[in-house]
């Protein structure tokens, strides 16, 4: 059997037959749970290919079948972020865990603004980012206040 080593930012090109004897000698060496038929591996690679988080991309169907391809970049980045949470979660519990988020979908935001989104009290998000702060996982940025303000 062939081993195939991934870097970060490759991706590969399988087709459903290449998928479904990957899957069956997966099985054989009794690494993967039995799927019933090949029908079944066609419908799991689909709902992947449509899946938002674009790690399997479906390609149009050539002489062989359908062809996927699987984004290992995307794959690698979600999952650091999910280890990245679960760090975040156990050092600074819950609430910490939505700073953090909010922080990533928004952007630079004021001490009071965070705790105004994550709608906990000035004083415990303050006291949170600080925290994460000194601990590595939030940086400051000075913006100046313009003259309009």
């Amino acid at each position: 059997m062939c081993g195939l080593r991934l870097q970060g930012d490759e991706t590969i090109s399988m087709s459903l037959a290449d998928v479904s004897a990957a899957l069956q000698a997966g099985q054989e060496a009794g690494r993967l749970p039995p799927l019933s038929e090949r029908a079944e591996v066609d419908k799991l690679l689909n709902a992947l290919s449509y899946d938002s988080l674009g790690c399997v991309n479906s390609k149009q169907p050539g002489p062989t079948g359908a062809s996927f391809t699987v984004g290992m970049a995307a794959i690698m980045h979600r999952a650091r972020l999910l280890q990245l949470h679960a760090v975040l979660k156990d050092k600074f519990g819950i609430e910490g865990l939505r700073i953090f988020q909010t922080l990533i979908m928004r952007g630079h935001l004021e001490q009071k603004h965070v705790a105004d989104n994550v709608m906990l009290p000035h004083k415990e998000a303050r006291e949170l980012m600080y925290q994460m702060f000194r601990a590595g996982f939030l940086l400051l940025q000075d913006i100046p206040r313009t003259a309009d303000r």
